[in-house]
């Protein structure tokens, strides 16, 4: 649930400070950070798989809220 949320604050600040490229970046970031946890807590292929696409689609939603808000300025 930290990890959520932490990802969806994440994603809102790229998307009010940032445009795309780092969009890309931070989704890297977020790959490997992921990755890493999941290996070093022995989580299964498919429960890692799982981990990763829940927080990228949390981190895209709260960077396109993060971009309308910021156009809306």
């Amino acid at each position: 649930m930290w990890a959520c949320l932490a990802t969806a604050i994440a994603g809102l600040v790229t998307g009010l400070r940032f445009r795309a490229p780092m969009l890309f970046i931070a989704a890297l970031f977020l790959t490997i950070a992921t990755i890493g946890v999941a290996i070093y807590l022995q989580w299964s292929v498919a429960r890692t798989v799982m981990a990763l696409v829940l927080l990228l689609a949390i981190h895209q939603i709260s960077y396109l809220i993060g971009l309308f808000a910021a156009s809306r300025r």
